[in-house]
């Protein structure tokens, strides 16, 4: 599955682990986009911290502020990841 969270200047978009195995092998990745005067453009990416396959990472994401959080629910966890707004 894929989860959004948004502001007004960023984006986060997660591409859960198993729409991420297919891909980039098997964990998740959230990717943040960040608002230009140009329009939205991807500023970086992050994968799980954990090593296990089926934690979920990406299966949530919230954005309060310039912290993201990132939930990875079948690994009992959640991460917390600053976003650096320009």
């Amino acid at each position: 599955g894929v989860s959004i969270a948004a502001s007004e200047n960023v984006a986060l978009i997660a591409q859960s682990t198993r729409a991420a195995r297919s891909f980039y092998g098997s964990t998740g990745r959230v990717y943040v986009y960040l608002r230009t005067e140009s329009g939205w453009s991807l500023d970086e990416f992050t994968r799980s911290p954990s090593t296990e396959a089926k934690v979920g990472f990406g299966f949530d994401v919230a954005l309060s502020g310039d912290v993201a959080i990132i939930g990875a629910p079948f690994g009992q966890a959640a991460y917390m990841f600053g976003v650096e707004q320009e």
